[in-house]
C-alpha cells in the first residue's frame, strides 16, 4: 500500500494552499521511502478528507490549511487515530511529530507566511516519531480515550 500525503484547504486558506500545491511534489519524496509515497492534492468542500485518508493507513500524513486552524484541528481530532497538531513554527511542528507522533498538520494561514509554512511542513515531514516509551504510553492513553 502506498503512503499518501494529502494537502487540503478551507476557503480562508486558499492563498497559502496554492503555494503549497506548487511545491507538493517535492514534499512527497522523503529519501527513506522512495517509490511508496503518493501525493494527493485535495480541493474539496470536504476538507476533512485528509483525516479520512490517514484512517486508511496510519502511516499516511496530511496537511490542512485554514484561517486560524483551530476549527480544523478540533474537527480532525474527532476522527479515531488522528493526531492533528496546529503548528505555527518549525520547532513546534517537529516536537509534535517527535513527541506525539502527529499524522496531521494544521497550518493557520492568517498567522504564517508561505515561506514559514513551507519550512514548517518540510520540518514536520522530515521528523520521525521518537518511539520513546513515555511517548508510546501517551499515544496509547489517547487511543484508549477514543474507545470511550
Amino acid at each position: 500500500m502506498k503512503i499518501k500525503r494529502t494537502i487540503a484547504s478551507a476557503l480562508m486558506g486558499c492563498f497559502l494552499f496554492s503555494s503549497m500545491v506548487f511545491v507538493a511534489p517535492t514534499l512527497a519524496e522523503p529519501t527513506h521511502i522512495n517509490d511508496t509515497v503518493k501525493i494527493e492534492v485535495v480541493v474539496d468542500k470536504n476538507n476533512m478528507i485528509s483525516a479520512e485518508k490517514i484512517q486508511e493507513n496510519f502511516e499516511n500524513m496530511g496537511v490542512l490549511i485554514c484561517a486560524n486552524g483551530v476549527g480544523m484541528s478540533i474537527a480532525a481530532n474527532k476522527f479515531d487515530g488522528i493526531r492533528a497538531a496546529l503548528s505555527w513554527n518549525p520547532k513546534h511542528a517537529a516536537s509534535s511529530r517527535n513527541d506525539d507522533g502527529t499524522n496531521l498538520l494544521v497550518l493557520p494561514a492568517d498567522y504564517v507566511t508561505k515561506e514559514e509554512a513551507l519550512e514548517i511542513v518540510q520540518t514536520w515531514l522530515s521528523t520521525d516519531f521518537s518511539g520513546e516509551d513515555r511517548h508510546i504510553r501517551r499515544i496509547q492513553k489517547i487511543a484508549e480515550l477514543e474507545e470511550l
